[in-house]
């Protein structure tokens, strides 16, 4: 009996531990959080299609391949391949993450690292610096780091009021109507969608037409609609 116990115990404290380290989300956010980030990396698809015409068929990568010869890219391999490469790993770490939450174990260490935002992150800074720099616009990198930073900024901002807590540092508490439950879900929820899909399209304006005025308008239209939403969901 007291070795069944035991057992027990061990597996709720596993079980504790896996969702504390294991980045456990709800099902639905889950699955919203793997589409906005996986289009997140294919935002620089978009910058080389607008670049294309500046970009060499074969891109110079200044590395040395095993043969001792330039490692070159060819030019969809830069446009394409690599944003693609970074929008596979992540759709593949968004399922590991499902998958282990299933079954209630903790993640592999890599797994945890990236989590759901690590790719969306590395893909959009690398492609920042090498599409401009393979289309001979290095300056381009300059404007492309804080558009899309700002972007990836709004977007964490919207996977965490997806599903925010009470008590949460950073929430919208102060609304007109907040005390009730359902009220604060919606809000929340409606708050997250906005945030997401405003850092979605600030990525890819910013990746054909950088210009930080819209970048300016997509923060303030993401943080007013939230307020007004919850008016009128208090008014119901």
């Amino acid at each position: 009996m007291g070795k069944k116990q035991q057992t027990k115990e061990q597996r709720e404290l596993e079980r504790q531990s896996a969702a504390l380290l294991g980045h456990h989300v709800p099902e639905g956010k889950g699955r919203l959080l793997l589409l906005f980030t996986a289009l997140a990396c294919l935002a620089p698809c978009a910058l080389g299609v607008r670049l294309w015409e500046k970009i060499p068929p074969i891109v110079e990568t200044g590395l040395i391949g095993l043969n001792g010869e330039d490692d070159s890219l060819p030019r969809w391999a830069l446009v394409f391949l690599l944003p693609g490469l970074f929008f596979a790993l992540d759709v593949i770490n968004h399922v590991q993450l499902r998958r282990f939450q299933r079954l209630e174990r903790v993640p592999p260490r890599y797994t945890r690292l990236m989590g759901r935002w690590g790719f969306p992150l590395v893909g959009l800074a690398l492609c920042a610096w090498a599409i401009p720099s393979g289309a001979g616009e290095g300056a381009l990198a300059g404007t492309l780091f804080p558009l899309w930073g700002a972007g990836l900024l709004l977007m964490l901002a919207g996977g965490h009021f997806l599903d925010c807590p009470r008590g949460a540092r950073f929430s919208l508490g102060g609304l007109p109507g907040m005390d009730d439950p359902s009220v604060w879900r919606d809000v929340h929820r409606f708050a997250g969608l906005c945030s997401l899909a405003a850092g979605l399209l600030l990525l890819y304006d910013a990746a054909l037409f950088p210009s930080f005025p819209v970048a300016a308008a997509l923060i303030v239209f993401a943080g007013l609609l939230p307020p007004a939403y919850a008016r009128l969901r208090g008014r119901r």
